[in-house]
């Protein structure tokens, strides 16, 4: 009987003992769910509004990003474009400047072969009313004293053509605008004339003009 009284004790040493356990449990587990309804009650929503805000701010830089990757893109093609566009205005520079020099060349030999054409004209004039006139009634042509008609050949003028750098990056010295400008004037007929208006008449003379490089 002894023997049954013992083990019944320590049965209920052992079933208090996990009765406290129990208990202990329940309460940490109560505690625990008591501190989550409240994170959920009162920090969960401020964790969520602070989330919602920062998504909406990384929207934006996003947005934000993107539109600079944009500019940039555009940037680099807009200065990939200005290069070779720079490059071919060096060349449309120098063939403008071409043209303008042949031109030249062309209007002084033209006017040279009018000058010489109304000096011929004029001579052939004379030359028949030196033979004839003598024996011409004066009311036969009224005109037949009048001189040759006399051509000019006329230029508009033109914009100034910017100056170009030597090789090397130097822009050109005042000595050596100077020779290019001589070195012009020299290929345009051997004219002093570098600025103002100008043109050659049939007879060689400068009455208006044509605009050299500046």
């Amino acid at each position: 009987m002894e023997d049954h009284v013992r083990e019944i004790e320590h049965s209920s040493d052992i079933l208090q003992t996990h009765a406290l356990e129990v208990t202990a449990t329940y309460t940490e587990t109560t505690s625990v769910f008591a501190q989550l309804e409240d994170y959920g009650r009162v920090r969960l929503p401020q964790h969520l509004l602070c989330v919602r805000d920062f998504e909406a701010r990384a929207a934006l830089h996003r947005d934000h990003i993107s539109a600079l990757k944009g500019e940039m893109f555009n940037l680099v093609e807009y200065y990939t474009n200005f290069s070779m566009a720079y490059e071919a205005l060096l060349a449309e520079v120098r063939r403008r400047g071409e043209v303008l020099q042949h031109t030249g060349i062309l209007v002084t030999e033209i006017a040279q072969k009018l000058g010489s054409l109304y000096e011929q004209e004029v001579r052939a004039r004379q030359g028949f009313m030196d033979k004839h006139a003598a024996f011409l009634p004066e009311d036969l042509w009224r005109g037949i004293y009048d001189p040759p008609a006399r051509f000019s050949v006329h230029a508009e003028e033109g914009g100034v053509l910017p100056l170009l750098r030597e090789t090397g990056g130097k822009r050109l010295s005042s000595a050596g605008m100077e020779r290019r400008r001589s070195a012009q004037v020299v290929a345009m007929g051997g004219s002093g004339e570098s600025s103002g208006r100008r043109s050659v008449d049939s007879g060689g003379r400068r009455s208006t003009e044509i605009q050299p490089r500046r």
